[in-house]
C-alpha cells in the first residue's frame, strides 16, 4: 500500500506551531525562520484542503479539525522518535525515568522495584527522589504526588488513599502503663515527622489529639526530624510514637515491627496520584510501569524475604 503523506516538513512545521501557537516560537524549535514556517503550514492546508489554524490579531488558535490533527501528528512523531532511538542504540527499551516524594521513593517503592526490574529486565530505571516542580514533573516518564494537580498535558491517576493514625514498636506499647487510650499518649514520647508541614492541611500530632478527643496530651514535646523514613526508624526503635501513614507503614505492622495502638484514624483528603506526560502515554514502557504500580498497590503488604526473617 503506498501512503500518500504531505512533505515531512510541513507536518514538523504544523506540529510545532500547533504546540507551540506562534510561528516565531516554533520557528525556534525548528532552527528556522518564521516565514518558512508560515511556508509550510500555508502549503500544508491547501494540500488537505482544511483550514488548521484561526489567525487574528490577537494570535494563533487551531481550529476542531487542527487539534485532532494535533494530537494524531503528536502520537506519530512520538512513535517515529521512539523507534529511532530504539534503533541507533541497539537496545530493546532505554531508561524509565520515575519520580517520587523521598518519602514514598525511600519507605514504598524502592523495595517493590526488585519485582518489576524481574519482569522487565531490559528496562533501566533511573529514580529520583525529590519534590519536584510543575516543570519537572513533564520531563519525568512517571510522577508519583500527594496533589491531584492540576497537571497540565499529564493523565493523572489515584494511586491509594491515606489514613494518618500513631504507630511505634510492640515494646513501647506495652511498657507500663501501657497505651490503651489516646490519653496514655502523655506518659510517651512523641516523634514529629516535620517533612509534612510542606502541605499545610496534612496533621500534625496536635491535630490528631484533637480528633482522637485527647487535648490535654501536650502535643509540643518530642523529638522532630524532617524526613518521614526518619521518623519511622526511631518508632522501630522503639524511641517514641510517630504519626503513620497507611501506606508508608503496612509493612512494618505486617511484620510486626510497628503497631498500632489506637483505631482512631486522621480523616485526609490527601490521596497518592500517577502522573505521566500525554506524550508518553503511548510509550510501553510507561504504560507496564504504571500497571504495576497500581497492582503493586493492591497486592498490600510486601511479604518479607526468607533471608530477611533469619
Amino acid at each position: 500500500m503506498v501512503r500518500r503523506l504531505p512533505p515531512l516538513n510541513a507536518l514538523r512545521a504544523f506540529e510545532a506551531a500547533g504546540r507551540h501557537l506562534s510561528f516565531t516560537n516554533a520557528a525556534r524549535e525548528l532552527g528556522v525562520t518564521p516565514a518558512a514556517v508560515i511556508h509550510h503550514v500555508n502549503n500544508l492546508e491547501e494540500t488537505l484542503g482544511l483550514a488548521l489554524f484561526r489567525r487574528s490579531n490577537r494570535g494563533l488558535a487551531l481550529t476542531d479539525v487542527g487539534r485532532n490533527c494535533l494530537d494524531g501528528f503528536g502520537v506519530g512523531f512520538d512513535q517515529l522518535a521512539e523507534t529511532i532511538e530504539r534503533a541507533t542504540t541497539g537496545a530493546p527499551d532505554r531508561f524509565l525515568n520515575i519520580n517520587a516524594m523521598p518519602c514514598f521513593a525511600a519507605v514504598w517503592l524502592m523495595p517493590r522495584l526488585s519485582t518489576f526490574e524481574q519482569a522487565y529486565p531490559n528496562l533501566n530505571l533511573r529514580v529520583a527522589a525529590v519534590q519536584q516542580t510543575r516543570g519537572a514533573i513533564l520531563e519525568a516518564d512517571v510522577t508519583i504526588r500527594y496533589r491531584p494537580g492540576p497537571y497540565p498535558g499529564c493523565h493523572v491517576e489515584r494511586l491509594a488513599e491515606e489514613e494518618v493514625f500513631p504507630v511505634c514498636s510492640p515494646t513501647l506499647a506495652d511498657q507500663a502503663p501501657p497505651l490503651r487510650t489516646p490519653g496514655d499518649l502523655r506518659h510517651r514520647p512523641l516523634i514529629h515527622d516535620e517533612w509534612l508541614r510542606i502541605y499545610e492541611t496534612f496533621p500534625d500530632w496536635r491535630a490528631w489529639l484533637d480528633v482522637a478527643d485527647a487535648r490535654d496530651v501536650d502535643a509540643s514535646r518530642g523529638l522532630r526530624v524532617n524526613v518521614t523514613a526518619l521518623a519511622m526508624a526511631e518508632a522501630r526503635a522503639g524511641h517514641g510514637v510517630a504519626l503513620g501513614r497507611s501506606l508508608l507503614v503496612q509493612d512494618d505492622l505486617a511484620n510486626g515491627c510497628l503497631v498500632r495502638p489506637f483505631a482512631a484514624v486522621y480523616p485526609v483528603s490527601f490521596a497518592y496520584y500517577v502522573i505521566w506526560p500525554k506524550k508518553a502515554a503511548i510509550q510501553k514502557r510507561v504504560s507496564n510501569f504504571v500497571e504495576w504500580l497500581f497492582a503493586a498497590v493492591k497486592s498490600g503488604p510486601r511479604r518479607p524475604s526468607p533471608a530477611a526473617m533469619q
